[in-house]
């Protein structure tokens, strides 16, 4: 029988899945075998910025808001002929089904294939901001860091167990990590010439590299204009859902290269293995002596119980607020509004003359349909529903800054001033607020 089976098979005609058939068109495009002699270094000065969001920003702009369009350069860019061919393949693959199964299989990005097995962990996004520069998918992050007793005499790898009742979940998100933190960057694909290449040159890599970069620009600016506030005393900085902390670290290292004293940088997550890569990356970048860490969960505790009442200069909110809705309905059918407390939460522990950065994706932008099918799903907005969130918090709308990195198109960055004095804060969602944006209200 099995020889019958054998020879029936060896006729019968193979049909390979579409999957496949993506797979080995993708392996043989000539335009990612050939690379072509222009080694110029790409870098793209076009405006990305989507006409419906340029129309939007000329309205607020008009009623009186501060909203820019900024020029802030990526950290890493490529050869012209290596980023087009990046280019070309996330136009393709953004038409196909199963896009993220061909660009993460282990035989087409082999770095990639580690990678999107944390996607949706904070650690994957310290991959991007150093994606041009790292050795490693989380460089300066030790894995040793999972086994030390940093939590009340447990380790992160201990907490992970109980999170997950010592199941194989938590197995599998421990060994991820860990491969994570091995896996060269540098490793040949049959796509491109390695794979840094397509985590450099795919937009949203840019994009949160220049939403960093602008945040850190902001806070710059905040302390120059304000030299008699921040002058001589030391400047507290704390990244709420910090992830891997890396752009806290890199706004302090900025902000003392410009003059300014940093005194503590403290850390909030509830995850222990973002806290503990935390950890391990301020020990490589030389900051571990400042860092104070929080395992909390932002929407349970207070944050006044363990960070004190107006203690805080700087507050990082870049990449929490695309993770939540405007409102949550509970099991008893109680209608929660996350955003407008956290933010609340956030003032009362913000020295006057501070900032909280805030950064959220628009609600139009380039490579809409690759993002859908490769990331996690996130709330992107318009700039005006975000002023209605940060009015209803209570904070004046047209103070808050507005900052758009123009290359990209991706994210929008708002600078909540805190007034040196309460008479500046609002009352209402209408104060200041233009008709077209309470409009745009959710409450």
């Amino acid at each position: 029988m099995a020889a019958e089976i054998a020879q029936l098979e060896s006729i019968l005609p193979v049909h390979q899945s579409s999957g496949q058939l993506a797979m080995e068109r993708f392996l043989n495009r000539p335009s990612v075998r050939t690379l072509v002699a222009d080694e110029s270094i790409y870098t793209d000065r076009r405006l990305n910025v989507d006409s419906a969001v340029l129309n939007e920003v000329d309205q607020l702009r008009g009623e009186g808001y501060d909203i820019e369009i900024v020029d802030t350069p990526p950290r890493h860019n490529l050869p012209h002929n290596v980023q087009n061919a990046v280019d070309e393949e996330v136009a393709w693959l953004s038409n196909q089904p199963d896009c993220a199964e061909i660009l993460f299989d282990a035989n087409v990005h082999p770095v990639g294939h580690v990678w999107h097995k944390l996607a949706k962990h904070p650690i994957s996004l310290h991959t991007l901001y150093g994606s041009g520069v790292a050795h490693t998918l989380a460089d300066g992050v030790n894995p040793e860091v999972y086994d030390e007793l940093l939590f009340n005499g447990k380790s992160a790898a201990d907490l992970l167990r109980e999170i997950n009742n010592n199941g194989e979940e938590a197995e599998i998100i421990l060994r991820n990590h860990i491969a994570y933190a091995s896996t060269a960057m540098d490793e040949q694909t049959g796509a491109f010439p390695s794979s840094r290449d397509f985590l450099v040159g795919v937009i949203d890599s840019r994009a949160v590299q220049t939403r960093a970069d602008t945040a850190v620009n902001m806070a710059k600016e905040r302390i120059v204009s304000r030299p008699e506030q921040f002058n001589g005393r030391e400047i507290v900085c704390a990244s709420l859902a910090c992830g891997s902390a890396g752009p806290i670290y890199e706004l302090a290292k900025s902000l003392s290269e410009n003059g300014a004293q940093i005194g503590k940088l403290i850390l909030v997550d509830n995850s222990p293995m973002a806290l503990a890569s935390a950890i391990s990356l301020a020990r490589s970048q030389g900051v571990d002596d400042r860092i104070e860490y929080h395992r909390r969960n932002l929407f349970r505790n207070n944050l006044t119980t363990y960070l004190g009442h107006k203690s805080i200069d700087f507050v990082d909110l870049l990449g929490l607020i695309d993770y939540f809705p405007v409102e949550l309905t509970g099991n008893n059918g109680k209608v929660h509004y996350p955003l407008k407390a956290l933010l609340e939460d956030v003032r009362n522990v913000m020295r006057p003359g501070g900032m909280v950065l805030v950064g959220n994706m628009l609600n139009i932008r380039p490579q809409q349909s690759f993002f859908k099918k490769v990331w996690p799903d996130l709330h992107q907005r318009g700039i005006g529903e975000m002023l209605s969130i940060i009015a209803n918090a209570g904070y004046d709308p047209s103070k808050v800054q507005v900052r758009i990195p123009g290359r990209e198109g991706v994210y929008a960055i708002y600078g909540i001033p805190i007034p040196e004095a309460n008479t500046d804060q609002v009352d209402s969602t209408q104060h200041r607020l233009g008709k077209w944006a309470v409009n745009q209200l959710q409450y």
